[in-house]
């Protein structure tokens, strides 16, 4: 691959941060420019598409239409902006380690794409790996013990997404070898939706499935089946499956294995919506408006015609040069040909039962996940013996990624970096101190403490102060750093604020925020006054002060009370 520019497509991401097409020499304008006709009777051959929008740009809505604006809108973002132009760089300890079959992007400063509680278990900096329509994805390496440092992946959320509630709860549910793993969640800027996930270093199917033998891609199919059965058992639709939301993990020294992604449309059977993309819908989608297992089992076999046709099409898709035009191939299809499979030869093979299978029209007659690993073993049985068959179906969640226990007990722990727990946790950074002065005012006593804290990233996104450096607003990232709404500001990276300049203290406080930034000063010390009511330990000596005024027509005198 050349360093000057990658184009990236992340699977397990694909509907939440858009898709980059495949081939950029091909790539069209949304002006599609038609497929490649064949003979429509003879099902065992595909067709080339040339609309590759139509293969690869995910979207939805509740009606067709719906889903066109969507569509439509991504397309013409994607022609934008979408194609990203990343100049390698060093990775993570010099090593292959990213979603792709590349060594990444930038190193970017974790403090970025983190929230603050995150910190303390997480390397200083992480590597930048793709962007898209609703967010950035990282990885970056866990970092709370000393004996092992694995590589996770972040997803970060950048634009509004109506979806990322399902994800997470799905993405959360979800506890199987061949489906990629969701560890943490959390929130930046009080909005913004972090997502900690299981990195993945092999790339996915649509990169590497004109590559593969039948021996891996049975296996790789096999895998899939088996994380698509655990989706559905979980009452769950995955509603976007293709070749690009199969993720293959790689280890040094071990055969590759298949995991399944891109929870972004991910939701409960029979919700009403159109979600996916155009090419892999099922019949029943574009009929019901809603999801469904056997619309995943249809997008699968397409997927598997796809991955062992060299990349051609179902013939049924010859004329599908547009979303109305695939609407009315889907219509026809659904009303007229409910007794026929869309993959038909004579003399079939076990691949071709399997396909035929899975592109039955009637949702009654097609394939279940269980009957397609069924007949996928049997597929299988060319290339593999009962033994390595019975290994792919196993559920072996050691084998797994997993967060070090580390980060269970850290997190919450430290307001900053670092934090080690060999065996238990230990912070880096002192905890704060405080120091009590006691005012009198109005006949309370107020206690003042000045607290004294480490902040580790820029701050200033997540705190309002006025002109007195009163922290008028604290946003959850702020908050977990150490601030507290009413603090007072008075000592920032070895500076103490004047609080009697002509400059008001505020002011001083946000430009010495910003020169912290610009010459990456971090960590730094600030330093705080608290406030805290108590009760006064013993009755006040009062005293009255009489001033006379007037006011017509008594006049009289005013009594003021002193405290002391």
């Amino acid at each position: 691959m050349k360093p000057a520019t990658l184009c990236f497509l992340v699977g397990f991401l694909q509907s939440d941060l858009g898709s980059c097409v495949r081939d950029e020499e091909n790539a069209r304008h949304f002006v599609m420019n038609g497929s490649v006709q064949s003979d429509i009777n003879d099902t065992s051959h595909g067709v080339d598409i040339t609309a590759n929008e139509l293969r690869t740009i995910s979207a939805h809505g509740e009606t067709i239409d719906d889903f066109q604006a969507n569509f439509d809108e991504q397309v013409n973002k994607l022609y934008e902006d979408q194609v990203e132009t990343v100049v390698i760089s060093e990775p993570i300890n010099h090593a292959t380690s990213s979603f792709f079959d590349t060594n990444g992007g930038d190193m970017t400063n974790t403090q970025d794409f983190c929230p603050a509680e995150w910190l303390p278990m997480l390397a200083k900096q992480g590597q930048y790996v793709a962007n898209g329509q609703y967010g950035k994805v990282y990885l970056v390496k866990v970092e709370c013990t000393a004996t092992t440092h694995p590589t996770v992946a972040v997803k970060y959320e950048t634009q509004f997404n109506k979806f990322i509630n399902n994800e997470i709860q799905a993405g959360m549910t979800f506890d199987h070898a061949h489906v990629v793993k969701f560890y943490d969640t959390s929130k930046m800027h009080g909005t913004k939706t972090v997502i900690m996930m299981e990195a993945v270093s092999g790339g996915d199917l649509a990169k590497t499935y004109k590559d593969l033998n039948y021996k891996d891609l049975s296996k790789y199919v096999l895998e899939t089946l088996h994380g698509l059965k655990h989706i559905h058992d979980k009452g769950y639709v995955h509603a976007d499956f293709k070749p690009d939301q199969v993720m293959l993990t790689c280890k040094s020294g071990e055969s590759c294995h298949a995991k399944l992604g891109d929870f972004g449309f991910t939701d409960k059977e029979g919700a009403k919506e159109i979600r996916g993309t155009p090419l892999y819908f099922s019949p029943e989608l574009l009929a019901t408006g809603k999801l469904s297992k056997t619309a995943d089992m249809w997008a699968f076999g397409v997927s598997l015609f796809e991955m062992t046709h060299q990349g051609k099409m179902p013939s049924y898709l010859a004329g599908a040069i547009s979303i109305p035009e695939l609407k009315r191939i889907m219509k026809d299809m659904h009303e007229q040909q409910q007794y026929f499979s869309k993959h038909f030869v004579n003399n079939p093979s076990p691949l071709d039962k399997l396909i035929t299978g899975l592109l039955q029209v009637n949702v009654r007659n097609r394939m279940t996940v269980d009957m397609a690993i069924a007949a996928a073993e049997t597929w299988a049985e060319a290339y593999h013996g009962s033994n390595d068959i019975a290994a792919f179906a196993s559920n072996d969640v050691s084998k797994l990624v997993a967060l070090p226990s580390c980060w269970t007990a850290c997190r919450g722990k430290c307001n900053g970096r670092q934090c080690q727990a060999d065996p238990t946790p230990e912070c880096s950074n002192p905890k704060s101190t405080s120091v009590n002065t006691k005012p009198v005012v109005h006949g309370t006593t107020l206690s003042y403490e000045v607290v004294t804290f480490d902040v580790y990233f820029d701050i200033l996104p997540y705190i309002q102060l006025d002109q007195d450096a009163r922290l008028m607003t604290v946003y959850q990232t702020a908050f977990n750093s150490g601030f507290q709404q009413h603090d007072i500001i008075i000592h920032i990276a070895g500076k103490d604020l004047a609080h009697d300049s002509k400059v008001a203290s505020g002011v001083q406080a946000i430009a010495t925020l910003k020169t912290v930034k610009a010459n990456n000063l971090y960590p730094f010390t600030v330093k705080v006054l608290r406030k805290q009511l108590t009760k006064p330990a013993h009755k006040p000596t009062v005293a009255k002060l009489f001033t006379h005024y007037k006011n017509y027509p008594y006049g009289g005198q005013k009594t003021y009370f002193i405290y002391t």
